[in-house]
């Protein structure tokens, strides 16, 4: 029998299309149709980051799955050919990830001006929208989306 304790409303930040609990059970991340990715702690229903517009998907965010182990990092992919990497917890994360030679790299030192919860890195898919992601056992991500020539699959798109 499952029982709902609290309700956790979407409705300041568009409609829920994907949804991930953390590891150790106490956040929960939602991203939306108009691509926010949100964070709650579950134990107080209080929302604790959400993406700023600069930093959101452009259209749907289809999947989001936490890193192995402490959950330090989030993964959002979506409608707009993109995977993004959020840290999740402020002065924990030493995280790198690598594409197209390039390397985005989140230090513990609060000084650096990265803030919790902010954004580690962007990254292009060649041609594929993201509806699946899946960090794996030794934490490596996973990425899937049909392969089109037409461009992002977003709204008003061709």
């Amino acid at each position: 029998m499952v029982r709902v304790r609290r309700y956790l409303s979407c409705a300041l930040y568009g409609t829920p299309t994907a949804l991930a609990l953390s590891p150790d059970g106490r956040q929960l991340a939602a991203g939306t149709e108009e691509g926010v990715v949100a964070l709650w702690d579950l134990a107080s229903a209080r929302r604790l980051a959400a993406s700023p517009p600069a930093t959101c998907h452009v259209g749907p965010v289809w999947s989001l799955s936490y890193s192995q182990g402490d959950g330090a990092v989030l993964a959002s992919g979506g409608a707009d050919e993109t995977v993004r990497l959020w840290r999740n917890e402020q002065g924990e994360v030493t995280a790198a990830a690598e594409a197209s030679g390039g390397a985005a790299v989140v230090g513990t030192d609060a000084g650096a001006g990265v803030a919790p919860y902010g954004m580690i890195g962007c990254y292009r898919t060649k041609s594929s929208p993201v509806v699946s992601l899946q960090f794996t056992g030794r934490n490596l991500l996973m990425a899937a989306g049909p392969f089109h020539k037409r461009g992002p699959l977003v709204a008003g798109g061709s």
